[in-house]
């Protein structure tokens, strides 16, 4: 975990800049950050940072050569701060291969097409007002609950049998995109 200003150090840019980026990409990606008891962000998973930056982020804005600052710290503390960055990569590529994590993207639009599919199975019950006053004449209110019943099994399965189609083309997993380049430096 690294504060805002040192990620801002670290890519040379402004801490506000950081501070928005970081903003947007928890609002938008679900960044993993630790927060103050006032909502503040005090610290951002810089492996989870760099991964989402590399997939979300402006290329045109990362084309700024990039120059080593100074090191801060030891040679053994910037050798812990590499391999907790390289452990934390490896455990976000893992935890999407195992289904622990879905990407955001992802599930936004897998639930907007799941409701998609139960609005088109619900539209089907507004085209059977026929058929319900056919029940009623011909059975009162007993066969109408009759008729209406079976018109929302009827679009309960359709509904079911969209969302299992669904389900069977999606892909098992989305491989983690993860940019080896933005390591942190020492």
């Amino acid at each position: 975990m690294m504060r805002v200003g040192e990620i801002a150090a670290r890519d040379q840019v402004s801490a506000p800049a950081v501070s928005q980026k970081v903003k947007r990409l928890v609002a938008s990606h679900g960044l993993q950050v630790e927060t103050d008891g006032r909502g503040r962000v005090t610290a951002v998973n810089v492996a989870h940072y760099d991964q989402l930056s590399g997939q979300y982020g402006d290329p045109s804005k990362a084309q700024a050569p990039k120059t080593r600052t100074t090191a801060t710290g030891t040679l053994d503390d910037a050798r812990t701060r590499q391999a907790y960055y390289s452990s934390e990569l490896d455990r976000l590529k893992l935890a999407q291969q195992i289904g622990k994590v879905v990407l955001r993207d992802d599930l936004e639009y897998a639930l907007e097409e799941a409701g998609d599919q139960v609005a088109r199975a619900i539209d089907t019950l507004t085209g059977a007002a026929d058929e319900l006053a056919a029940a009623y004449e011909q059975g009162g209110q007993q066969a109408l609950r009759i008729k209406l019943k079976d018109l929302v099994r009827q679009a309960r399965e359709l509904a079911a049998d969209a969302l299992d189609k669904m389900v069977a083309a999606a892909p098992e997993t989305t491989p983690v995109e993860t940019n080896e380049d933005q390591a942190p430096r020492a």
